[in-house]
């Protein structure tokens, strides 16, 4: 019996394969959903647990971690030209609504930002903070420089605690040094547990499903990656 060929065009071939991978259509296993996030286009799709393990293992968060910058209640920042920011705990370990408790978690010396965090009464929250002017950044979790140095990913995952966000936000280091919130991308079906930049654009993400929304009854755990623009 003889098979039949069918003969395609070079460019019909290739524009297919262009739509199989980057349109978001389901392509087997290796499936892509395609997302518009502040204007901004991400690309998911599922990756090994191997894959994941191989970027987690080889990536380190790096920053000083001088222990000694609290006095007392005051959290002292130096800055630039020997200036200081103070943070001061408001009503600490007490049932007030409004107390809050700063931390010092390090310094990103790649962009001279201090990471902070600051406990409230039932939330907390990280704060990137500008060295050279002092200025407060309220980020998700605990942020993590890409390779190049050019933008900032941070996750919390919070699901089922609906104070808090649950989800993945992007920041831009603009060339004056200063933050731009470039998206967010929140979730209540699951949860980031950490991630982890695998090149300039693109981050792998251990995602959880807790126990009380996944079909199973059961956690489940599995590996995504996020390609941006």
């Amino acid at each position: 019996m003889k098979l039949k060929y069918i003969a395609y065009p070079l460019n019909y071939i290739v524009l297919c394969l262009y739509i199989l991978t980057r349109s978001g259509c389901k392509t087997g296993i290796n499936s892509t959903e395609t997302l518009i996030l502040n204007g901004h286009t991400v690309y998911i799709n599922s990756i090994t647990e191997s894959e994941y393990n191989k970027i987690r293992l080889s990536k380190k968060v790096q920053y000083d971690t001088i222990s000694n910058r609290k006095r007392g209640d005051k959290l002292i920042l130096d800055l630039v030209r020997g200036e200081k920011l103070v943070l001061k705990d408001s009503l600490s370990y007490s049932d007030d609504v409004n107390q809050v408790t700063y931390k010092y978690v390090g310094f990103l010396k790649d962009i001279e930002y201090y990471i902070i965090i600051a406990q409230y009464y039932e939330t907390g929250e990280y704060l990137l903070v500008d060295y050279k002017t002092g200025i407060k950044n309220k980020i998700w979790g605990l942020p993590k420089l890409s390779p190049d140095k050019k933008r900032i990913v941070a996750a919390s995952n919070a699901i089922g605690y609906d104070i808090m966000p649950n989800g993945i936000q992007m920041w831009g280091i603009q060339k004056n040094g200063k933050l731009k919130l470039e998206w967010e991308y929140k979730q209540n079906q699951w949860a980031p547990d950490n991630v982890e930049w695998a090149s300039n654009n693109t981050i792998y993400v251990n995602k959880k499903i807790p126990d009380f929304l996944s079909s199973s009854k059961k956690e489940e755990q599995y590996y995504i990656r996020l390609l941006m623009n």
